[in-house]
Order: structure tokens, then sequence, then C-alpha cells
């Protein structure tokens, strides 16, 4: 991110204890901060938050961006990749696939959410 000028804007809410196996929110959060960069321009913003929503922990990640109602529903489809002009050559549009079935296998409810010419990847960890 560093050399492509990105800013990361991280805001994660103190004390928050979390029911989930390790390894996999590790690499669920790895992945989904990985297709932001992927998708954020030079000299872009991505957002990382964490915060308490009932009795949950909300994460949420944030990129510059637009996606259609269609693209929205195909997005975590296995080898997907929205129009060429956002396709990168060195994605095989596998990686959402792979975070929506590490997010069934703990049931953190993936999902995407577009507006304001941001594309926002949420799910939620119960909280202990």
């Amino acid at each position: 991110m560093y050399e492509q000028g990105i800013e990361l804007e991280a805001k994660i809410q103190d004390h928050l204890f979390i029911k989930a196996n390790q390894h996999d929110l590790e690499d669920l959060v790895l992945i989904l901060m990985d297709n932001a960069q992927k998708y954020t321009p030079k000299e872009g913003r991505i957002e990382f938050n964490v915060q308490k929503a009932d009795s949950n922990a909300l994460f949420s990640i944030a990129n510059p961006g637009t996606l259609s109602k269609e693209e929205q529903e195909k997005i975590f489809e296995r080898f997907y990749k929205v129009d060429s002009s956002r396709t990168n050559s060195e994605s095989y549009g596998l990686g959402l696939a792979i975070a929506k079935e590490i997010s069934r296998r703990n049931d953190l409810n993936l999902r995407v959410h577009c507006d304001n010419d941001q594309i926002r990847f949420l799910f939620e960890a119960k909280l202990v």
C-alpha cells in the first residue's frame, strides 16, 4: 500500500474479544484487505473498521469503487471477475469465493454493500 500511495485508515474498538477460529479470521481479513488493495487506485484510501454491534464485532473493509446489483450478487462466485476494465491479470477470481467459504464455515455472514462510490465488505463475529 505504501508503494502505491494508498492510505489505510483503521479504527478498531478496544476490548473486543471474539469467538472465532483465529487462523480463519486472519485469512478472511487478509483476503479482503488484499482485494481492497488490488482495486484501489494509486493514492486512494482503504478503511478498516471493527466495532461492537449488539453482541457481535462488526468488521468493515471499504475501498473506492462501485458494483452493480448484478455484480454484488455474483461477487462471491468462484472465478467471477467484475468487468475487464477492473480485471487484475494476477487474479484468478478465487479470493472472494474463499472468503465466503471461510465466512460460511465460521458463521460470520460476509456480505457486500455499495454506496457513495465505495465498496464495503462486512462480516460479524460473535463476542465472548
